[in-house]
């Protein structure tokens, strides 16, 4: 198995603006996404 190594500041960006992106159409169709915690 060949070791990898990962820029994990880059990997971090392109998750961030992914998310960003899905929660803009989420906005659009009415839906506030947020974080919820249950006890």
């Amino acid at each position: 198995m060949e070791t990898k190594l990962i820029d994990g500041k880059m990997v971090s960006a392109r998750v961030r603006e992914e998310i960003k992106k899905q929660t803009a159409e989420l906005r659009k169709s009415g839906i506030h996404p947020g974080l919820v915690v249950v006890l």
